[in-house]
């Protein structure tokens, strides 16, 4: 009899927790699959997104083979050093400016941070055209492609810079792709600010058709690319017009009055 009561009592003080169905994905993992992925135990890791990327490049009629491999035109993916920020206040034709892995993704990109060229920083952080950048914190995954518009620029070392010496366009597009996405987010770590590290893009499995596919891939990018140059000629060109025929001061003097970089927080100045 007590014991009867016991359990009745138990049940009574059982919570019992509706829990929404919708907002669950699950799915077996082998311990082999654990011990490939360096014994993680993330569901990141073993998500069902990534499961169907690689059972979509599985079923390619083309060979799979990983990002870092010489047969995909592999160079070098790395990210530069943290380096101490010493930002201009006076700003002129030498200062270069400075991006980060969010203003990267611009057609246009406008810097409104700018260092010195003898700045410790530049040499680790400049750009060469057609390299691929990808964000590695905070948002992860964006890309985008370096072209004249963005190599003139130093990016921050948020983002993973990614060389191809074959195709790269190529490369570029299959990183913009859901499946490339999805494998790229399967490699997020971190127990506060999760990001990705170069050798998840080396070890990515990425398909590999011939180059005559990859080459028609790629030139469509580059010419993309070719053609967000040409516009931003043309800004620049239609804005110099601009202040000439209404006799303004170079942009240059013009951000320099309403931006200033003189205080502890950045402020701007009114007359």
């Amino acid at each position: 009899m007590v014991n009867s009561a016991a359990k009745k009592l138990e049940k009574q003080l059982i919570e019992i927790v509706e829990i929404p169905k919708d907002d669950i994905n699950w799915s077996s993992v082998s311990l082999s699959d654990i011990l490939t992925r360096d014994k993680r135990l993330e569901a990141s890791t073993f998500n069902i997104d990534r499961d169907h990327a690689l059972q979509l490049l599985n079923n390619s009629k083309y060979e799979v083979i990983t990002l870092g491999s010489d047969n995909i035109g592999f160079n070098d993916c790395y990210y530069g050093p943290r380096a101490k920020r010493n930002y201009l206040s006076d700003i002129d034709s030498t200062s270069i400016g400075f991006l980060g892995s969010s203003e990267m993704l611009d057609i246009y990109p406008k810097p409104i941070k700018y260092v010195s060229p003898d700045n410790s920083m530049v040499k680790q952080l400049s750009l060469s055209e057609e390299i691929i950048l990808i964000s590695r914190s905070g948002t992860i995954g964006n890309v985008t492609f370096v072209n004249k518009s963005l190599a003139k620029y130093l990016v921050s070392e948020h983002a993973i810079r990614l060389v191809i010496d074959k195709f790269p366009g190529y490369v570029y597009a299959y990183l913009k792709t859901d499946i490339a996405q999805n494998l790229l987010h399967a490699e997020k770590f971190g127990s506060v600010i999760l990001e990705i590290e170069p050798e998840a893009l080396k070890n990515m499995p990425i398909p590999n058709p011939p180059d005559m596919i990859k080459k028609k891939i790629d030139d469509l990018i580059l010419q993309s690319y070719a053609k967000r140059d040409e516009s931003n000629k043309l800004i620049d060109e239609a804005t110099k017009i601009m202040i000439d025929e209404l006799e303004l001061p170079p942009i240059e003097e013009l951000k320099k009055e309403a931006f200033s970089y003189s205080k502890d927080i950045n402020s701007f100045l009114q007359n």
